[in-house]
């Protein structure tokens, strides 16, 4: 005959033997990590965000060639050619900018930063690339490329022999400097030189040296 307390020992002890005998136990551990392994992928992948590339290459790189654009039509020789033209354009340029304001607006209220961020960012950069890209333009064409495309355009004169010139009937006088004030470029022959013995300086700020050209046969 068994005791009392042997079989409740026994008792106690059979739901842990089974659980282990029929392998349930380490199914069920084997389970619970593949559903939180499940759980991690799942809040992992809402965590993530595509992303557009189409947005994003825009706001890479059309502020770049609408500042390229309009620094090129305020500084070179569309500037020099056609005046109103190029700055026309620039003005339509500006106002497509500024027309996208009310979309970036709409596109930032609508959807928040999530889908606003790229239609303000890419409204602001173009407004700001067509505006500089004018300002910086405009000055180069001024301080740098009138000058030269002035120069360009003026008269070419080549073989001219400072001292003097032979005029269509054969006579020789004098050369005239009246005769080339529409000049913008002047080639003297090979006898010309420098007369330095008769040269002059004078100074305000900065030192000015002047003297006078002349063949040296003459």
């Amino acid at each position: 005959p068994r005791s009392a307390g042997g079989s409740a020992q026994m008792q106690a002890a059979m739901p842990g033997e089974i659980l282990a005998g029929s392998g349930v136990g380490a199914h069920y551990g084997s389970l619970g990590d593949a559903v939180d392994a499940e759980a991690a992928k799942l809040v992992t992948s809402k965590r993530r965000r595509r992303v557009n590339c189409v947005p994003l290459l825009l706001a890479w790189l059309l502020p770049w060639f609408v500042f390229v654009f309009c620094f090129a039509t305020a500084a070179f020789f569309v500037h020099y050619a056609a005046p109103l033209s190029s700055t026309l354009c620039e003005l339509l340029v500006v106002a497509v900018c500024l027309g996208r304001v009310p979309w970036a607006y709409k596109s930032w209220k609508r959807g928040g930063a999530k889908e606003g961020f790229y239609p303000v960012y890419i409204t602001a950069g173009v407004i700001l690339a067509a505006v500089v890209g004018w300002a910086m333009g405009d000055f180069t064409f001024w301080a740098h490329m009138e000058p030269s495309y002035m120069a360009v355009s003026m008269a070419s004169y080549t073989e001219v022999d400072p001292s003097s010139t032979r005029l269509a009937n054969g006579q020789v006088v004098p050369t005239d400097g009246g005769r080339f004030q529409d000049a913008g470029q002047v080639y003297f022959n090979h006898d010309t030189v420098l007369d330095v013995n008769r040269s002059f300086s004078f100074k305000l700020a900065d030192l000015y040296c002047v003297a006078p050209i002349r063949n040296k046969q003459c």
